[in-house]
């Protein structure tokens, strides 16, 4: 699947090295030219979402590329507007739910079964970037790279203490790493964790000739944090997270 300027939505078959389906988004508003700045499957490839420049996530159905539905991606308030989309992610483990990243500086994630908010996620830097979310393989937390040089980390669920008033679908409640001298435009979680922690104790036990104890790193995670603008690529493991 690949998304375009020209506002046109292309699902391509590999085999045949063409395009097989597509659609056009403007046929949706003739009056308003869009362009497409964020694309993902969801709901177990059945669904089609699409992130545009005014903030708009369009769903379509994948097997005929036809109109299904649509989410106003924008803050509350009658002279709110939408930002653009600059990511779209699925949850490893819920088909049924995305997580949207836009430049109004929020992570959003969304129950595609009835287009509900589930969460709003804030604290992170993201207004005029192409900066995306992106998930741990477990959905339990959320990274995102900022325009302030830092790298935010949330819980997805985070347990509001009952005496507080604190809303439950607003999260502000973050961990954040100076990771970069540069806007950081990259951050994700590892797919495969213990892969990178075990080699890095090979390396730590023939550099100290020690035996390392690998339960101490059971529940680490790690991610990969890049900066576009100096072309750093920096790694974290954190074993309290």
């Amino acid at each position: 699947m690949s998304g375009c300027l020209d506002g046109k939505l292309r699902i391509w078959s590999t085999a045949e090295k063409k395009v097989v389906l597509w659609n056009e988004l403007n046929n949706l508003n003739k009056l308003n030219t869009n362009f497409i700045t964020a694309i993902g499957f969801c709901q177990a490839g059945k669904t089609v979402a699409v992130g545009t420049f005014d903030g708009k996530c369009i769903l379509y159905q994948t097997e005929h590329l036809k109109y299904y539905s649509l989410i106003n991606v924008n803050s509350a308030g009658r002279n709110s507007k939408g930002s653009k989309i600059t990511g779209i992610e699925t949850l490893n483990n819920d088909e049924n739910k995305i997580l949207i990243t836009s430049n109004d500086s929020r992570v959003r994630l969304y129950d595609l079964r009835d287009l509900s908010l589930v969460c709003k996620y804030r604290g992170f830097s993201n207004a005029t970037v192409h900066i995306k979310a992106s998930l741990s393989p477990d959905d339990k937390y959320i990274v995102c790279g900022s325009e302030n040089k830092c790298t935010y980390i949330w819980r997805t669920s985070y347990q509001i203490p009952m005496l507080t008033s604190g809303r439950r679908d607003r999260n502000m409640y973050w961990e954040r790493i100076q990771a970069h001298n540069a806007i950081v435009t990259c951050a994700v979680f590892a797919s495969k964790p213990m892969l990178i922690v075990q080699n890095l104790l090979q390396q730590q036990q023939q550099q100290t000739n020690k035996q390392t104890n690998e339960n101490e790193y059971q529940d680490a995670q790690v991610l990969v944090s890049s900066a576009g603008c100096d072309g750093v690529l920096k790694i974290y493991i954190n074993k309290q997270l």
